[in-house]
């Protein structure tokens, strides 16, 4: 057994290096899609009807060990276009067929006649109108606003980086001086056919959203502007950005815990389990109803606080004194109205009501009271004045 060991320890090594060199490398083994972009151009035309037509030029470079590219997945801003109405063609050849994308949401995949090969390179060129991409700007009553950003791709299929050129063709009728950029600054401007036309340019890596944006006046557009608030504006950020509105929805329900449990005193963990479950579910259903906590979170501190404040100083302030007497026993009704610690209009109005039934005052009338003193307690002279106000001490006690 000893002898055979050393044998089948050789045999195994052998095997283990004949199946290693009978597997194929992978970039043989399998080809993937893996490309570059050397220029990408984006243009839009606003139109005076409010349509955005959109126009793309994507130059591909197929890498050499890289699968045929014969799809090729375009994404829109929105989903507010018809199919019928999407043009495509690589390097002038029409598109055999424009379908339904199933990995971009919004968008469509161009299948070209003319694949690009390995080694090979061509130019994809796109044009379809879109709807519902002008808004009022919020800042300025007469202008609209405007916000687009190229398609990307995942980084496991694209390298390098790519010269982007986005160009942005306002309506007959406006000046290159009105246009406002939004986001980032204008690379260019100029007047161009009798357009405006705004330009940004850059190095970008399309494996990411490079967003530009540009106000300008409304002026010659007839319809197809969405009015929006500043209100829309933070509900739609926070659509956008999901990672702050769950940020923003735990400072909310922080300041709700803090408030609740301030104001039951550590107390009623059940109640605020279902009061936190009903909050979070608001906040989800609707970045208005999130918007619109923010601020009553802090209304909610402030009137649990101002309650806790007020209810601090109805106590009776703690007294070290010297033991007394024992307890007092036989005190006057506002004698124990002041210890109840009343407020003093029911205490001078028990003292009025003492001295009406024991006759020191009388009563004028009624409503608003009004009293004076009694006959008898109202001397003219000195002597009586002291013997009247003896009595009436005398009366109170």
């Amino acid at each position: 057994m000893k002898n055979r060991l050393p044998r089948l320890l050789a045999l195994g090594l052998v095997l283990g290096l004949l199946l290693l060199a009978g597997r194929p490398a992978p970039a043989v083994r399998a080809q993937s899609l893996y490309f570059s972009l050397p220029e990408y151009k984006l243009q839009a035309y606003v139109q005076p009807d409010g349509v955005v037509r959109i126009v793309y030029d994507l130059t591909f470079q197929n890498s050499n060990f890289g699968a045929p590219i014969d799809a090729i997945d375009v994404g829109a801003p929105n989903n507010a276009f018809q199919m019928a109405d999407v043009t495509a063609s690589l390097d002038g050849v029409p598109a055999r067929s424009i379908e339904s994308s199933p990995y971009v949401e919004y968008g469509f995949a161009v299948y070209p006649a003319n694949p690009i090969p390995a080694g090979g390179r061509g130019t994809l060129h796109v044009e379809f109108p879109v709807r519902n991409l002008l808004y009022s700007d919020v800042t300025r009553k007469e202008y609209t606003s405007f916000r687009i950003t190229p398609f990307w791709f995942g980084s496991e299929f694209v390298d390098g980086t790519t010269n982007l050129q986005i160009a942005v063709h306002l309506q007959p009728g406006v000046q290159p001086d009105e246009a406002l950029y939004q986001l980032k600054p204008f690379t260019d401007k100029a007047l161009f056919q009798d357009r405006a036309v705004v330009v940004w340019q850059a190095n970008w890596r399309a494996t990411d959203a490079y967003l530009v944006g540009v106000s300008f006046p409304n002026r010659g557009i007839t319809a197809g502007i969405i009015q929006q608030s500043v209100l829309d504006l933070a509900a739609k950020w926070l659509e956008d950005n999901p990672e702050a509105r769950f940020a923003l929805g735990l400072a909310v329900a922080a300041a709700f815990a803090v408030a609740f449990f301030r104001f039951s005193g550590g107390t009623g963990l059940s109640v605020f389990a279902l009061l936190g479950c009903g909050l979070a579910g608001a906040m989800a259903l609707s970045p208005y109803l999130q918007l619109a906590l923010i601020p009553l979170s802090f209304i909610v501190i402030v009137v649990v606080e101002v309650s806790l404040a007020r209810r601090r100083r109805t106590y009776l302030p703690a007294i070290a004194q010297v033991e007394g007497g024992g307890i007092k026993r036989g005190l006057t009704a506002p004698e124990a109205a002041l210890l109840l610690e009343l407020p003093l209009s029911r205490v001078l109005g028990l003292v009025i009501f003492g001295l009406l039934k024991k006759g020191v005052l009388e009563q004028v009338k009624e409503t608003p009271l009004a009293v004076k003193l009694a006959a008898d307690y109202a001397a003219p002279g000195p002597k009586a004045s002291a013997e009247a106000t003896a009595a009436a001490r005398q009366a109170v006690a």
